[in-house]
């Protein structure tokens, strides 16, 4: 079941976007068809089972940005 908060609920250590679960399955990009969460898109295990990867595409977003933010303060003191 999947919760309409921005947390993290997978069994999965990566951080951003998502290709492989903890169990070497690949991970795909879905859109949620529940009533609560309808078109939001997700990344799931293709095994679909419970303790395998999930994780909402808004905090891979995040994640990528975070882990971008120290690499782009080192590009810019070398610039400037």
């Amino acid at each position: 079941m999947m919760s309409s908060s921005s947390e993290v609920q997978y069994g999965g250590g990566d951080r951003g976007f998502p290709t492989k679960c903890d169990c070497g399955l690949r991970v795909v990009p879905l859109l949620s068809k529940t009533q609560e969460n309808s078109g939001r898109p997700f990344y799931r295990c293709i095994s679909k089972t419970e303790g395998h990867l999930f994780k909402w595409n808004e905090d891979a977003v995040c994640e990528e940005v975070e882990d971008a933010i120290p690499k782009l303060e080192i590009i810019d003191r070398v610039i400037t």
